[in-house]
């Protein structure tokens, strides 16, 4: 598993039905920059379940791949605007 550097957390994802992780890029990607929202990305750890891997612990952020796109850019307009 590799570590995505600067965030205090990691994530653990199960990717169903073929979710590809450029889905879950484009929900947490701020387009003028190409940088991943901070905002967005602790909202998905805070909603998350913790999973326990090795004795490490880890997020499931799976939910966030089966959201639909529109229903997701509703919730990311609510949460880039505070």
């Amino acid at each position: 598993m590799e570590k995505v550097l600067n965030f205090p957390f990691e994530f653990s994802m199960f990717l169903p039905n073929q979710i590809l992780p450029e889905e879950i890029y484009e929900k947490l990607v701020i387009h003028r920059n190409s940088s991943i929202s901070e905002r967005l990305l602790n909202y998905a750890y805070e909603k998350s379940e913790r999973v326990f891997l090795n004795g490490q612990e880890y997020r499931d952020i799976s939910w966030l791949g089966i959201i639909p796109l529109e229903v997701w850019n509703l919730v990311r307009g609510i949460l880039l605007k505070c």
